[in-house]
């Protein structure tokens, strides 16, 4: 039997709101970048450069239209998407931003740490929530893993000012295969939904995609490399 969830349709407002911000992340990326593109990997690398800026773009939409929602008062139940558009929204609009200005502004790198560690608390609590709020096991467990993946980020950025980088490389590599697990997870949830036919808001399912699109930049990356 199918399940029925509020889905409210794509807008042109919205469309057109998707595609300035994709064209925004593309050309900030494209002014910010000073690697070489040459080379056997340029091509792996313009891919890289142009999935992460739908990524990006997609991840500043959604959280644009959530708002929109919100202030509306026309947000009756956050779907799995929903949060992991703010999941990401904390980790590319507050996470890296506060990281990297942290690591350029700050001579001290103990303190620089340290505030990179308090700058993961907001997307570890943000996944403790949605762990507890999302409905059914297969998004449950998504979020868990989101929720570990921020824990040890945070105990890894901790670790450092205290000396012990065995354990904090050895937490870096935990953390890093995290992704890959997650996206398995979600391809499992979705496959779960399709066969269910569960319906869901488009906002939705733009959120998930945006999982398993970072996947493939980081991929991409690393082969380019």
């Amino acid at each position: 039997m199918s399940k029925t969830v509020k889905a409210q349709p794509l807008s042109i407002f919205s469309l057109l709101l998707w595609m300035f911000c994709i064209a925004a992340a593309l050309g900030t990326q494209h002014f910010w970048e000073t690697q070489d593109q040459s080379g056997p990997f340029g091509e792996l690398r313009d891919l890289s450069k142009l999935v992460s800026s739908v990524v990006v773009g997609t991840i500043i939409m959604g959280t644009i239209v959530l708002s929109q929602r919100w202030a509306a008062d026309d947000v009756s139940k956050l779907e799995p998407g929903h949060w992991i558009i703010i999941l990401s929204s904390l980790q590319v609009i507050l996470f890296q931003p506060l990281t990297w200005a942290s690591n350029e502004l700050m001579s001290n790198t103990s303190s620089a740490q340290l505030i990179q560690a308090a700058c993961a608390l907001l997307p570890l609590a943000a996944s403790a929530v949605a762990v507890v709020k999302v409905s059914y096991w297969r998004w449950k467990i998504v979020f868990v893993l989101y929720l570990v993946y921020w824990f040890l980020v945070m105990t890894c950025y901790l670790l450092v000012p205290t000396g012990y980088m065995p354990l904090s490389v050895a937490l870096e590599r935990a953390y890093s295969l995290i992704p890959l697990v997650l996206a398995m997870a979600v391809i499992v949830a979705i496959s779960i939904e399709i066969g269910m036919m569960v319906r869901r808001d488009w906002l939705h399912w733009a959120g998930v995609a945006t999982v398993l699109a970072n996947i493939l930049t980081v991929t991409l990356w690393r082969v380019g490399l």
